[in-house]
């Protein structure tokens, strides 16, 4: 397959071109792969090379897999590449395109190098509008599109951030406020790696495989059948494995209660003794009160310290046991967030290589065709991705 026409397109341009989109990729994996990794690091989850390693398997698999209906946005969506069928614009809307990645790289290298977490579509987006103004104006501007895309920009963190508190707020009434947080896990453990699974797997199965006619073929009830399925089986293996990790922490916690089982029989005999030296005491003569009382005090110190070690075993005890069963989900559900960057940010990179590579291989009549987006191209996406994950995305 003849992936361009030299005689529409110079090899020189058309490398220059896939050095720019990878160089984009890469930067967005240098930035951006933070947002899905980063808490999970930060919380001694997992370590640094464990979620290279996960960030890697799933932003590739989401920049292959889903990541061509995003790309056909940034490539169309955003100024009227009609204006560019005239052959004399033609090459406005190549080196145009060109000169987007390239900014738009330069800009994430600038703010990688500096520790900021910027947006690669906010990148991206911006470098095509201002393409689209110096070539050919406000008006080939698609206005509407770019307000929508404008408004994702507002609503993601308004959305993100309200679903994130009633998780949050249900986690913590029926799990962490609970009087046995470890019995809350086994309870509710279950629904969440199911709600976690459908949604990726419906996502894979709707917007990704396009490519595989099996799959596109299929009626979108048929769809979200097999995702329930699939995600029903994957949780039931996952809760099985949490529920033997859960039945094992619950024998050494109460192996744990046993070694303590001697204090808190000291504790019981201390307290007896309490009241048996205050019956002496008030018996006592005046100047021996004074050495029991003191006596007294001590023994309440040393009660005191036993029961806190004692309660303090069972309360540190469940909780350890819940932080790493939600260690396990926090990487689930962080491999998913790595899944649907890989599928929406490739875009940003291939999005621009794309409408170059088309018009490289069908001329001019590749502006207004819907043609697809090559596989290979969301791989060469992918990719890069990775590349910057693995050595600048720490």
């Amino acid at each position: 397959m003849e992936i361009f026409n030299s005689e529409l397109l110079p090899a020189s341009f058309f490398v220059l071109a896939l050095f720019a989109g990878f160089y984009m990729a890469w930067n967005i994996g240098a930035n951006d792969v933070a947002n899905a990794m980063g808490t999970s690091v930060g919380s001694h989850a997992i370590t640094l090379m464990t979620a290279v390693i996960i960030a890697a398997i799933f932003e590739f698999s989401g920049a292959y897999f889903v990541g061509e209906s995003v790309t056909t946005t940034v490539r169309k969506g955003i100024i009227e590449t009609s204006y560019f069928q005239n052959p004399e614009h033609i090459n406005l809307l190549l080196f145009g395109m060109l000169s987007a990645l390239l900014a738009a790289g330069t800009w994430l290298l600038l703010a990688t190098r500096m520790g900021w977490p910027v947006s690669t579509t906010h990148s991206i987006v911006g470098a095509i509008v201002g393409v689209g103004l110096i070539t050919g104006g406000a008006e080939i501007i698609q206005w509407s599109k770019l307000g929508e895309i404008s408004a994702s920009w507002v609503t993601s963190p308004l959305m993100s951030g309200t679903i994130a508190f009633f998780i949050f707020t249900a986690i913590r009434r029926y799990i962490l406020d609970s009087t046995s947080p470890v019995q809350a896990v086994r309870k509710y453990g279950f629904h969440i790696l199911f709600l976690s699974f459908v949604v990726m797997i419906s996502i894979l199965l709707i917007k990704g495989f396009k490519h595989v006619e099996f799959i596109s073929s299929m009626t979108l009830s048929v769809k979200i059948l097999i995702s329930i399925l699939i995600s029903l089986i994957i949780s039931l293996i996952f809760n099985a494995f949490i529920r033997k990790y859960l039945d094992r922490s619950i024998v050494a916690k109460s192996e744990q209660k046993s070694s303590s089982s001697e204090e808190d029989s000291l504790s019981v005999e201390l307290k007896d003794s309490i009241k048996q030296l205050s019956a002496i005491k008030n018996k006592s003569k005046i100047e021996y009160q004074a050495k029991l009382n003191q006596v007294l005090e001590d023994i309440n110190e040393i009660i005191f310290d036993i029961d806190a070690k004692t309660a303090g075993i069972d309360i540190s005890a469940e909780f350890k046991v819940v932080e790493r069963v939600f260690a396990i989900i926090q990487v689930v559900s962080a491999s998913f967030v790595a899944f649907a960057h890989g599928a929406n940010d490739v875009a940003n990179a291939i999005g621009p290589l794309a409408t170059i590579v088309a018009i490289g291989h069908d001329g001019v009549a590749a502006i207004s065709a819907k043609t697809p987006v090559s596989p290979w191209l969301l791989a060469c996406g992918g990719i890069g991705i990775v590349i910057g994950l693995a050595t600048w995305g720490y």
